[in-house]
């Protein structure tokens, strides 16, 4: 069975954890506007996801990111969708 394409919650936790690390050896310090632009989807990732589970509930959220509700779950109490994790965007 293959596994299905990421979907815009997988691609906001890829881009939280990668922001979070160090650039590995290769990547120039001049890819930070890169990383700019990616921080600023990821906080609009993260701002319109939290208004999705306001407006239709965790469970519709859920199904909507193409994951299940303890994933959601997961990602709001110490993933890319934590209040803690605002503290990785810094660039707007």
């Amino acid at each position: 069975m293959s596994r299905p394409a990421p979907g815009f919650g997988s691609v906001g936790e890829a881009l939280h954890r990668l922001l979070a690390a160090d650039l590995p050896d290769g990547i120039s310090a001049g890819s930070g506007g890169t990383a700019d632009a990616a921080r600023v989807l990821l906080r609009r990732l993260r701002r319109d996801v939290a208004r999705m589970i306001v407006d239709d509930g965790p469970t519709l959220t859920a199904e909507a990111l193409g994951v299940s509700r303890s994933t959601l779950d997961r990602w709001t109490r110490d993933g890319w969708l934590a209040a803690d994790g605002a503290a990785s965007d810094h660039a707007e």
